[in-house]
């Protein structure tokens, strides 16, 4: 998994919650993550019908968010994840996912702005047949090709 770092204090608190953990279990845990993706995890039928669910209400629900709240995303970072297992109407087991994330909206990025004093802009072309890239670096006041 390794998609997020446990932090110290909530390690000591992780310890007391399961007794059976490992001082190298809890140490792991603790070190910066490598986030990737796996793409055998989609063989895995739970997280396809998750990305399969998105793909099916995910244009439905940005375009309800883009409504309420204009353009912008719900950040993966900061998101609360809540699970609970009801019961329907016809006394079957349901799963409630619950998604609560901070709405970050796009912003436009302004040269005048940036207080890096150097930055590298990536310009796409996408009307050719071949995609290709155009590189230059720039300086808040200067332009130079590289």
């Amino acid at each position: 998994m390794n998609q997020a770092q446990l932090k110290p204090a909530t390690a000591v608190k992780l310890a007391q919650a399961v007794p059976g953990i490992t001082a190298e279990d809890l140490a792991i845990m603790q070190k910066i993550p490598f986030r990737s993706f796996d793409p055998t995890i989609m063989q895995e039928p739970m997280i396809y019908r998750f990305v399969e669910a998105m793909q099916h209400y995910g244009q439905g629900l940005k375009a309800i968010i883009n409504e309420k709240k204009g353009d912008g995303i719900l950040s993966a970072i900061d998101i609360y994840v809540n699970l609970d297992v009801i019961k329907g109407v016809l006394d079957e087991d349901r799963i409630v996912i619950t998604l609560n994330g901070k709405f970050l909206p796009h912003v436009e990025q302004l040269n005048a702005n940036n207080t890096a004093g150097k930055c590298l802009i990536l310009y796409s072309f996408l009307a050719f047949p071949t995609n290709f890239s155009h590189l230059q670096w720039c300086t808040i006041n200067t332009r130079i090709k590289v």
